[in-house]
């Protein structure tokens, strides 16, 4: 079995990797997605559709935010390699439509794409510092995830276009049709205080499609309640391994 590690929107390379240690194993083959040539909307479901069909077997497709989004797209168009989904802190739409009032109004990601050119540091820590809950702040592991941040390695950041292509990507692309032909077992951990991609409606859920709330988690369960989610992981590698 395959595991693709698929991050969010901005998040390096290296920095992802190391977020993903705390759930390696080492019977299965993990690979992890660098999204820093995607020049375009597509180019990022198309690398994570590359990367299933360059290895043969089975695959697990674990995605953070905008990853997880094209997780479940991957899903829906490579039905017979895909066993599982393991998504965090996800949504089916993330801008605001007349069907989906919740998302991020237009307006504010066309913003943010401007901002990036202008001063891409502070809207990158704006961003990041919307990831944590209240509480969470109060612990101090905003700061602490930014220095994770820091730590790396400047070669694996995202440059400007690869940015501004994501944010076009999560202003455009919407998945509610084809959710409900992802028949695989799935795990969906959402933070109860995400106020970037609000909980998803309960009635999206079946037995085979759990959805585990983290209550006080903001946007990164994986990184501030780690016990929760590494055991919703070893769950779901029960089903599907």
């Amino acid at each position: 079995m395959n595991v693709l590690w698929i991050p969010g929107w901005s998040i390096p390379f290296d920095r992802w990797k190391e977020l993903c240690s705390p759930f390696q194993k080492a019977e299965l083959e993990g690979m992890f997605i660098d999204f820093r040539a995607c020049q375009r909307r597509e180019d990022f479901l198309q690398l994570v559709l590359d990367t299933i069909d360059g290895h043969q077997g089975e695959w697990l497709l674990a995605g953070w935010s905008m990853g997880s989004m094209i997780a479940i797209e991957a899903a829906t168009l490579r039905k017979a390699r895909v066993k599982g989904l393991f998504l965090l802190s996800s949504g089916l739409q993330f801008s605001q439509s007349d069907h989906h009032p919740s998302g991020i109004p237009l307006a504010v990601i066309r913003h943010m794409s401007r901002q990036l050119k202008r001063n891409r540091t502070d809207t990158l820590t704006s961003f990041y510092e919307q990831m944590f809950s209240d509480s969470e702040k109060s612990l101090g592991l905003d700061q602490a995830f930014l220095q994770t941040l820091e730590a790396g390695d400047p070669f694996y950041h995202w440059q400007n276009e690869s940015l501004i292509a994501g944010l076009d990507y999560l202003a455009n692309v919407q998945l509610l049709q084809g959710w409900p032909t992802v028949s695989v077992p799935i795990t969906w951990i959402h933070g109860s205080d995400d106020t970037i991609c609000p909980s998803p409606a309960s009635g999206l859920f079946s037995p085979s499609k759990r959805l585990i709330i983290v209550e006080g988690a903001g946007h990164v369960p994986f990184y501030t309640q780690d016990s929760v989610v590494i055991n919703a992981w070893e769950e779901l590698l029960g089903n599907v391994y």
